[in-house]
């Protein structure tokens, strides 16, 4: 797995810090920004292996 560039993981803290919604975030982006999300929700990405990250 690719790590997420800096430009994603800030609309993801932005994201998670309730400053903008997912839909706010610019088209090219959000597609990355949802599996990036989700993976730090869940440690899992969608199709992938769970790696022991979630709560």
């Amino acid at each position: 797995m690719n790590k997420p560039s800096l430009q994603v993981m800030n609309y993801i803290a932005l994201v998670q810090s309730s400053v903008i919604s997912i839909d706010e975030v610019p088209a090219y982006l959000k597609a990355d920004v949802e599996k990036w999300l989700t993976f730090f929700k869940t440690g899992t990405v969608v199709g992938g292996e769970n790696h022991g990250l979630a709560n």
